[in-house]
């Protein structure tokens, strides 16, 4: 009887392990930028992010009226983001100062 209970238990956790890592959000430290892993793939601008380098230095209201491409993220320091990595969305990155201070792809 207890080695059935152990037997549940095991798969049970099991199974909830195999399900938590489906989704990871990692907060990003203040004042540090998020990189692309390493493992994406580099190449061609495919978020439009080297169109928008005009923004870098800029306050962040630089961005109010822009019609910015649906998944665009706006990341400010600290604040938690997802792993995961998508050529075509855009990361625009804010700084403490309120301030753009980066654009890239990912």
């Amino acid at each position: 009887m207890r080695a059935k209970a152990l037997a549940r238990l095991a798969v049970g956790l099991t199974l909830v392990s195999l399900s938590s890592g489906c989704f990871l959000v990692v907060p990003v430290p203040l004042g540090t930028a998020v990189v692309p892993p390493a493992t994406a793939p580099s190449g061609p601008d495919n978020c439009g992010a080297a169109g928008l380098k005009d923004l870098i230095g800029q306050p962040k209201s630089a961005l109010d009226g822009r019609d910015l491409a649906a998944g665009t993220r706006v990341l400010h320091p600290g604040q938690p983001v997802t792993m995961e990595y998508s050529a075509t969305r855009l990361n625009i990155l804010i700084n403490r100062k309120g301030r753009i201070s980066s654009l890239n792809c990912g």
